[in-house]
């Protein structure tokens, strides 16, 4: 796909605390890899910020490590048993995606491109080592060893319009979810100008092959 003159961008909504976008990341990660990293950017949605969150509960922990397994068995990615204990079974700390979708918003905004790598990891944070993602201490903590300037996230944090701005991400996130009658994430939508639409879901979980020759005829479509 590199070398041709297309005017497709591809944009992947999420919710840093969504399994299943933590299971689409090794076939996104190669299609990012094929096309180029200005093509595709990441977009948090907080799906599951504000009425979104829910306390952890002993039901909840059972329905998440249920799905967690199936994510495992589709795609190889690891939901490590620190996690378990660290995480889905804290209930003393809600589930709760609104302060890590702000420095994953605010990534980009300071650093346009960032967040794709500050996602990654996010997720091995939560997923693998097992780190509260509700902690500003961690986060911040997880941006810096990402790639993030510590001073200029701190200034952002206590900066109102840098904090608006970065809530109006999140917002447009929700509004392109909206705008295609979707619910739910991981989403791997494309524009092309005035024309935009969204690949098929199952093709996030599957033979990355399969995902890159659907999205290079995407771009063969819109060539200009």
């Amino acid at each position: 796909m590199r070398g041709t003159r297309e005017a497709v961008h591809f944009t992947f909504l999420v919710d840093p605390l969504c399994g299943w976008c933590y299971g689409a990341m090794p076939s996104i990660s190669k299609l990012r890899a094929e096309i180029g990293d200005a093509k595709l950017s990441v977009m948090p949605t907080g799906l599951f910020a504000g009425n979104g969150a829910r306390p952890m509960t002993s039901q909840f922990r059972s329905y998440a490590w249920a799905n967690d397994q199936r994510i495992t068995e589709m795609t190889g990615q690891i939901f490590s048993q620190t996690y378990y204990d660290n995480v889905l079974s804290n209930e003393t700390a809600a589930f709760d995606s609104g302060p890590a979708s702000l420095v994953l918003a605010l990534a980009d905004l300071l650093s346009p491109g960032s967040g794709f790598d500050l996602l990654l990891a996010l997720q091995q944070a939560r997923f693998v080592a097992g780190r509260d993602l509700t902690d500003q201490r961690v986060l911040i903590d997880v941006a810096v060893s990402a790639g993030q300037p510590t001073a200029t996230l701190i200034s952002a944090f206590q900066d109102a319009r840098q904090m608006e701005a970065a809530v109006d991400r999140i917002t447009t996130g929700r509004r392109h979810l909206s705008r295609h009658g979707l619910e739910g994430v991981p989403t791997l939508l494309w524009e092309a100008g005035e024309e935009a639409g969204s690949v098929p879901n199952p093709l996030l979980f599957g033979d990355s092959n399969e995902l890159i020759t659907h999205c290079r005829a995407v771009f063969e479509s819109h060539r200009v």
